[in-house]
């Protein structure tokens, strides 16, 4: 959706003004609840889609490259993927008790 300056005009009334801004607010609705569009995953969603699977082959770089394309920000370090949720990192360890990794968080 476009919108133009032309749509802002003063020759529209206020519900018509009004009815603009509401789309515009449910178009930005969509879009941020959308993970293709950047959203970010938060901690619930790690630990559900930890826990749905089991490896107990999986390295660190390929539980980096698992979350990576489930759109977390995950990065391998010596034992553990470090992934980042807003201002929080967490710890996932590879083939954990339950699921995928054992998660902790680091701060």
């Amino acid at each position: 959706m476009y919108i133009l300056a032309s749509d802002l005009s003063t020759t529209h009334d206020e519900e018509t003004d009004r009815n603009v801004l509401n789309s515009c607010s449910n178009l930005h609705g969509i879009v941020s609840a959308n993970s293709a569009f950047g959203a970010v995953p938060d901690n619930s969603n790690l630990a559900k889609l930890i826990s749905q699977y089991n490896d107990n082959h999986m390295t660190v770089n390929d539980l980096a490259f698992f979350l990576t394309t489930h759109n977390f920000d995950a990065t391998p370090k010596d034992g553990y993927v470090q992934v980042k949720i807003g201002s929080a990192i967490y710890r996932a360890v590879p083939n954990g008790s339950t699921g995928l990794a054992d998660l902790s968080i680091i701060n």
